[in-house]
C-alpha cells in the first residue's frame, strides 16, 4: 500500500515540475528579448546626428494645422491671418490654385432677325447683355452665376417670357487663399480660436490637415 502511494506521489512531483518548466520558459524568452532591446537602446548623444534630424523631420511632418478656406482675396486672407495672430496663435495665409465651377445661362436665339433683336434688347434693358456680335451667333451666354439655383432661377424666369433657354457648368482654374494655423500646440487654444474665427466669419469652412509647421508671425 506504501508503496502504490510513494509512486503516486514521485509521479505527481514528475508531473509538477514538468508543468513548471513549461511556464518558465515564455518568461526566460521574455527576458532575453527584453535584454536584447536593452542592448539596442542608445543615448541622444549617442545617436548619429543625420538620424537625429531625420527624426525631427518626421515630428515636424505629423504636426496638425488647421485650414481656414474660402477665401477669394488676399486682403480677406490677411485679414483673418492678423485677427488669429491677436488672438495669440500663429497663422499665416497662402494663395492656392483650385478648380472653380461656375454657371452660365444659355439662350437660344430666334432664327428671325426681328425676333432676335427684340430679345437683345430685352436682354439689354434688364442689364443682362451689351449688343454687339452674339447677335451673328445661334446661342447667347449670360454668364457670372457663382451656383446653380441662381442660375435655374434665371431659366424660370426668361421660361415665363417664352424664351428658351438652360443651365450649363463651366469649369476653370482659378486662385483662391487659405490661412493655415498651427494646432498642434496648446489644443485648449487652438480649439478657442476656431471658435471665434467660425463666429465672426461664416463663410470660411475649416479642415483639420497635417503640415510641415506654419512660420511665426
Amino acid at each position: 500500500m506504501f508503496r502504490w502511494l510513494f509512486l503516486f506521489l514521485l509521479l505527481a512531483n514528475a508531473v509538477l515540475l514538468f508543468w513548471h518548466s513549461i511556464q518558465l520558459e515564455p518568461e526566460a524568452n521574455k527576458i532575453s528579448e527584453a535584454r536584447q532591446q536593452l542592448n539596442t537602446l542608445k543615448l541622444v548623444a549617442e545617436m548619429d546626428q543625420d538620424a537625429l534630424e531625420r527624426l525631427k523631420a518626421e515630428k515636424s511632418s505629423r504636426q496638425e494645422c488647421l485650414w481656414f478656406t474660402g477665401f477669394e482675396t488676399d486682403v480677406k486672407a490677411a485679414a483673418v491671418t492678423q485677427f488669429i495672430v491677436g488672438l495669440g496663435g500663429q497663422a499665416e495665409y497662402k494663395a492656392i490654385e483650385v478648380a472653380v465651377a461656375s454657371y452660365v445661362v444659355v439662350i437660344s436665339l430666334p432664327e428671325d432677325l426681328k425676333k432676335r433683336l427684340a430679345l437683345m434688347d430685352y436682354l439689354e434693358n434688364k442689364g443682362l447683355s451689351e449688343v454687339g456680335d452674339e447677335l451673328l451667333d445661334f446661342e447667347y451666354s449670360l454668364e457670372g452665376y457663382s451656383n446653380k439655383e441662381s442660375a435655374v432661377e434665371q431659366v424660370k424666369v426668361l421660361s415665363s417670357l417664352a424664351i428658351d433657354s438652360r443651365v450649363e457648368k463651366r469649369e476653370s482654374t482659378g486662385t483662391r487663399y487659405v490661412v493655415v494655423m498651427d494646432a498642434s500646440g496648446d489644443r485648449n487654444l487652438s480649439s478657442k480660436i476656431k471658435e471665434i474665427v467660425k463666429e465672426n466669419y461664416y463663410f470660411i469652412k475649416i479642415e483639420k490637415k497635417l503640415c510641415k509647421g506654419v512660420a511665426k508671425p
